[in-house]
C-alpha cells in the first residue's frame, strides 16, 4: 500500500472540519471582524472618500467590496462563510458522482477533488484577507508617502480599483481555467466513462482554477501596486509602520497565499502515484516566483530610498564642512556642539535602510518558498518507502467491509 491508498482514507476528514468550521467560524473571536459581516452602528463619515474606499461600521477605511466578498444569495446570510458552505455542497455533489461511478480511478481522483472544493471556499478568505493587509498598509502610506492626504488615498483607490474590480481579472483566471483543464486532461486526470460524473468534475474543477488564476493575477497586481509606490516621493525612517511595512504586508499576504497554494497543489499531486517533471517543474518554478515577486517590485522603492538617503548625506556633510571651517577659525563650545549634533545626524542618515525589508522578512519569504514545495517532496519521500505491514492488513480488512457498503450504492 502507498500514498493512493492512504490518501482517500484521511481526506473525508477534510470533510468534517470544513462542517465543524463552518458551524462554529462566526462565533470565533474576530472572525466578523476579519471575514465576516458587522452589526456595529454606523459612525459618521468625517470625510469622503474617492470611488473605491469606503468606511467600516468601526470607522476605519476599507476597500470596497466586490462579488468575492459576498457571493450570490448564500452570502447574504453569511458573508465570506458562504464560499466555505458552497465549496462543502460541491464537495459532497463531487464525490457522490465520484463514488457511485464504482473504478478505480474515480475513487483515486477523490482526494484531489475534496482538494479542489477546499480552495474553492479558501480563494475568496485568502482574497478579502489581502484587502485587509492593504487598508491597513494605507494607514502606513499616510505616514511615509510625501504627499497630501487627499492625494494618497486617490491613488490608493484608483490602484486598488485595477487590482480587485477589473473584469479582465476573471477573463484571464477563465483563460487560466481552461488551460489547467486541458493540461490535466492530457495527463488522464478525468474519468470519461460517464458524460454526468465527467460533467461534474469538470464543472467543479473550472471553478476551482478559474477562482486560483484570478487570484494569482490579484496577486501579481499586488505586487505592481507596491512597485508603483517607488514612484512616490517618500520619506525614510527604521520605523515598522513607515516604508519598512511594505516588507511586512508582502510577506504577511504571501504566507495567507501560500496555505492555499499548497491545498492547490495537493490537486495535482493527489491524483498522480507519483510526481512527475511537469509538477516538480512546476513546484520549483514557483518557489523562485517568490523571491522574484518579493524583490521586483521592492526595487523602484529601493532606488528611491537610496537617492533620499544620499541627498540628506550630501546635505548634512556640507553643513558639516561649512561648520567646520567656521570652528578652525574660532572654535567655541556653541560651535562645538554644532558640529556634534551634525556629527550625530549625520550617522543617524548613514544607519537609515536602503531596502523597504529587513532580512527576517527576506528569511521568511525563502522558508515561504521551501514550504511551497512540501507536497511534492512528501510524496517523494512517501513514494519511496513501503506501509508497514500491520497498517495494511487493516486497510485490506477496511476494504473487506466498505466493499459491500459501496456496491449497496445507487
Amino acid at each position: 500500500m502507498g500514498w493512493d491508498d492512504l490518501l482517500p482514507l484521511g481526506m473525508p476528514i477534510l470533510g468534517i472540519v470544513a462542517a465543524g468550521s463552518m458551524a462554529g467560524f462566526g462565533r470565533m473571536p474576530g472572525a466578523r471582524r476579519w471575514f465576516g459581516r458587522e452589526h456595529m452602528p454606523a459612525i459618521p463619515a468625517v470625510e469622503e472618500l474617492p470611488r473605491g474606499l469606503s468606511r467600516a461600521s468601526s470607522g476605519e477605511i476599507v476597500i470596497a467590496p466586490n462579488w468575492f466578498d459576498r457571493p450570490a444569495l448564500i452570502g447574504k446570510l453569511f458573508g465570506l462563510t458562504g464560499w466555505l458552505m458552497s465549496a462543502f455542497c460541491l464537495m459532497l455533489i463531487t464525490n457522490l458522482a465520484l463514488i457511485a461511478d464504482q473504478s478505480e480511478q474515480s475513487r483515486r481522483l477523490i482526494a484531489s477533488m475534496m482538494a479542489k472544493m477546499l480552495c474553492i471556499g479558501l480563494i475568496p478568505l485568502a482574497l478579502a484577507y489581502t484587502k485587509r493587509l492593504l487598508a491597513e498598509w494605507l494607514e502606513c502610506l499616510l505616514h511615509f508617502v510625501q504627499l497630501g492626504r487627499l492625494e494618497i488615498l486617490q491613488w490608493f483607490a484608483s490602484q486598488t480599483r485595477n487590482v480587485f474590480d477589473t473584469r479582465s481579472n476573471l477573463a484571464i483566471g477563465a483563460v487560466g481555467g481552461i488551460f489547467v483543464l486541458w493540461f490535466e486532461r492530457m495527463d488522464e486526470a478525468f474519468v470519461q466513462v460517464s458524460i454526468l460524473y465527467w460533467a461534474v468534475v469538470v464543472l467543479a474543477s473550472f471553478v476551482m482554477t478559474t477562482l486560483a488564476g484570478f487570484g494569482l493575477v490579484v496577486m501579481v497586481k499586488v505586487a505592481m501596486l507596491v512597485g508603483r509606490v517607488g514612484r512616490l516621493p517618500i520619506y525614510i525612517s527604521t520605523s515598522p509602520y513607515g516604508v519598512l511595512s511594505t516588507g511586512t504586508v508582502l510577506v504577511r499576504g504571501f504566507a495567507v497565499a501560500t496555505a492555499v497554494y499548497i491545498v492547490a497543489l495537493l490537486t495535482m499531486v493527489l491524483r498522480t502515484r507519483h510526481p512527475n517533471w511537469l509538477i516538480l517543474s512546476w513546484a520549483v518554478a514557483i518557489a523562485a516566483l517568490y523571491v522574484v515577486l518579493f524583490l521586483l517590485p521592492q526595487l523602484n522603492i529601493h532606488r528611491q530610498m537610496v537617492a533620499v538617503k544620499r541627498r540628506a548625506l550630501l546635505s548634512i556633510e556640507t553643513q558639516l564642512q561649512r561648520h567646520l571651517e567656521v570652528f578652525d577659525a574660532n572654535p567655541n563650545k556653541a560651535m562645538g556642539d554644532v558640529n556634534e549634533a551634525l556629527r550625530k545626524r549625520r550617522a543617524d542618515i548613514e544607519a537609515l535602510p536602503e531596502w523597504p525589508f529587513n532580512w527576517r522578512n527576506f528569511g521568511s519569504v525563502l522558508g515561504l518558498a521551501a514550504s511551497s514545495t512540501l507536497p511534492v517532496v512528501a510524496k517523494a519521500l512517501f513514494s519511496a518507502f513501503t506501509v508497514p505491514a500491520s497498517l495494511t492488513m487493516a486497510l485490506r480488512a477496511f476494504r473487506a467491509w466498505f466493499g459491500p457498503v459501496q456496491a449497496s450504492l445507487p
